[in-house]
């Protein structure tokens, strides 16, 4: 370790990025007697990674910006990724760090009528981390009318909206399956929106409530309440956008129950943002996966 003053210095600019190195030192005294020790395994990694923005469409009619991109590593392997933002005439600004190397996507939430810049770095396991570039790899707009379309459940019959449990539709006591989108048509700026069904229960028997995104940037909250649309039952929460959602309860007795469906970010709204709702009374059977 050259505390006593013995050491030899290697240069690694002698040498290219590369796996499988090993260091080996041998010691003789004058009688002729050795001694022997070496590292094995080592590495050189000076090279930091390459990752790439997917390019974005022009003009999006969500305020939920999906960014995919790729990413490779010549030696080491990925560590993280580092994401940035700008709108018009401003600075960078981190909005997402330290994302997992296993990860390739990530959701930014806009606002509407804005445009954004993005762009991205990656860091490897030897701390090799990549320059941002110096100008954006994707860019985009979110529309000023992100909700010309809202779903056919907001002004369904005589309603203006299902936005709250008074305004619930009904739905079948033993199967229904909704689309629906993220389009509040009481708020100017679209946000905010509910979704509620009311199900006649059967003593006995299980909720099966399971909300599936059609879009990455959707992630719906499930919660179920009692028949006076306050007392929370049950809830159900995505891991992450694009993740499905699942609530299970059991009717202790016959009962109307309301399902609110929301999504887990206030700031997402956009007639894209769609989710299936599927509602169903019943047992729910979970069986072992087996892979031969």
């Amino acid at each position: 370790d050259g505390s006593d003053g013995w050491s030899w210095e290697l240069d690694p600019g002698d040498y290219l990025d590369q796996t499988g190195m090993a260091v080996y030192a041998r010691a003789q005294d004058w009688a002729g007697n050795a001694a022997y020790a070496a590292t094995w395994g080592l590495a050189l990694d000076r090279t930091a990674p390459q990752t790439q923005l997917s390019a974005l469409a022009n003009t999006i009619p969500e305020t939920a910006i999906v960014l995919d991109w790729t990413a490779a590593d010549n030696l080491s392997g990925v560590d993280s990724f580092d994401l940035q933002v700008r709108t018009a005439n401003q600075s960078w600004q981190t909005f997402a760090s330290s994302i997992p190397a296993d990860r390739r996507r990530a959701v930014y939430i806009g606002e509407s009528g804005k445009t954004y810049e993005f762009r991205m770095r990656g860091s490897d396991r030897l701390g090799n981390t990549e320059a941002y570039p110096t100008n954006p790899e994707a860019t985009t707009s979110i529309s000023s009318s992100i909700c010309a379309r809202p779903d056919s459940w907001e002004t369904a019959r005589r309603y203006t909206s299902d936005n709250q449990a008074g305004k619930a539709t009904m739905v079948s006591t033993s199967f229904a399956e909704q689309v629906h989108n993220l389009c509040n048509p009481l708020d100017s700026d679209h946000l905010g929106d509910e979704d509620w069904l009311q199900i006649e229960m059967q003593a006995g028997l299980q909720l099966i409530a399971n909300a599936e995104p059609q879009h990455p940037g959707a992630a719906i909250v499930l919660e179920l309440y009692a028949s006076d649309g306050v007392t929370l039952l049950a809830q159900g929460n995505p891991q992450d956008f694009g993740q499905s959602t699942i609530l299970l309860w059991r009717a202790p007795q016959n009962q109307r129950v309301y399902l609110r469906m929301r999504h887990l970010y206030a700031g997402v709204a956009g007639e894209g943002i769609k989710y299936t709702i599927r509602v169903t009374q019943g047992e729910a059977i979970f069986f072992p996966i087996l892979r031969k």
